[in-house]
């Protein structure tokens, strides 16, 4: 999901950009955003993130691999 917030008060825009439970909020804008901008994965929405660094680490597993050389 996400959302827009329209308004002069650049304070209050940031206090309900903070709130609002979406994972991308414009303010006093809307559109597509930036592919390095990470997106998606609020709470459980079931689809993980995408873009950016966290985009990439949705696609990735992590393993410890130890060697004795």
């Amino acid at each position: 999901m996400a959302a827009s917030i329209w308004t002069q008060d650049i304070s209050r825009a940031h206090r309900l950009a903070a709130e609002i439970k979406a994972g991308l909020v414009w303010i006093n804008c809307h559109g597509i955003p930036d592919m390095a901008v990470p997106f998606g994965g609020y709470r459980e929405s079931g689809w993980g993130r995408e873009n950016g660094w966290e985009g990439l680490i949705e696609y990735t597993e992590h393993k410890s691999v130890i060697a004795m050389l």
